[in-house]
């Protein structure tokens, strides 16, 4: 929903909701929010789609790991910033790490100055040449966008990973950016939505689902049935995709708490 009642606010959608407000969304009495979220999945796809053998390793080496071995060796935004800067990831600060962050989210559909401007608060000089360095960074992305607009020249039809077919119409850069966009958000959508109609036909009697969001999936439980709720979200959440002939896993992360204001992460 485009809509928000919960004013001064304004229209947000419940992504946006401001963290200091979701203390008010609890859950029933006596049982805790267990939230399963896919770990940086659109840039896991957007790496096996580009083939980006770096990326794609960091990925794979990460699986499993857990929160605070993946944002020390296994981070893609800091990963960026290395490759951005010639520097080794170790040696990376915080605001180049956040640099890397806010360009991986802006270009890699695309992405203009006037994105990078926004986000980062920048010149447009400063904007055009950290495009440069994320170009030079991400030199597959730009063999991903040509087969995209090949694709789109023989059929106006892209299919995700999953075999859903979405056929464009127009022109122009908007008409490319939502083109580039589709494999990866899509077949993220399709994944929770799927993960979420299997999870609740073979555990929807012990598993209370409360909301899908974005990328993750949001149910409640006891506080002593976590342990064996966070194992169904695992068994129906992660299953491998094949793509170029490989197999694509996206991890999970997961978190517990009284309410969705105040989440801890749970290994």
């Amino acid at each position: 929903s485009s809509e928000n009642i919960i004013l001064p606010f304004g229209p947000k959608n419940l992504q946006n909701i401001p963290q200091k407000i979701r203390n008010i969304f609890t859950p029933d009495k006596g049982k805790v929010i267990v939230q399963a979220d896919y770990v940086q999945a659109e840039a896991v796809v957007m790496a096996y789609l580009s083939n980006d053998h770096i990326q794609k390793k960091l990925f794979k080496d990460g699986f499993g790991k857990t929160d605070a071995e993946r944002k020390e060796k296994y981070d893609i935004h800091r990963l960026t910033a290395s490759l951005m800067y010639r520097i080794p990831t170790k040696d990376i600060s915080s605001e180049q790490r956040f640099i890397g962050k806010k360009l991986r989210h802006s270009l890699n559909y695309s992405g203009g100055p006037q994105v990078v401007i926004k986000e980062l608060e920048c010149s447009l000089y400063e904007a055009k040449k950290l495009i440069e360095l994320f170009k030079r960074a991400n030199p597959l992305l730009e063999s991903y966008y040509s087969g995209i607009k090949q694709e789109l020249r023989q059929t106006r039809t892209l299919t995700n990973l999953l075999g859903r077919k979405r056929r464009f119409f127009g022109r122009g850069d908007d008409l490319y950016r939502s083109a580039y966009a589709y494999k990866p958000q899509s077949t993220i959508g399709e994944m929770l939505n799927l993960s979420l109609v299997n999870l609740y036909n073979k555990h929807g009697e012990f598993v209370d689902i409360l909301l899908q969001l974005h990328d993750a999936i949001y149910v409640q439980c006891l506080k002593k049935d976590v342990p064996i709720v966070v194992g169904y979200l695992k068994e129906e959440m992660i299953w491998p995709i094949k793509v170029n002939h490989e197999e694509m896993l996206i991890d999970i992360d997961f978190k517990v708490g009284k309410n969705w204001g105040e989440m801890e992460l749970y290994e």
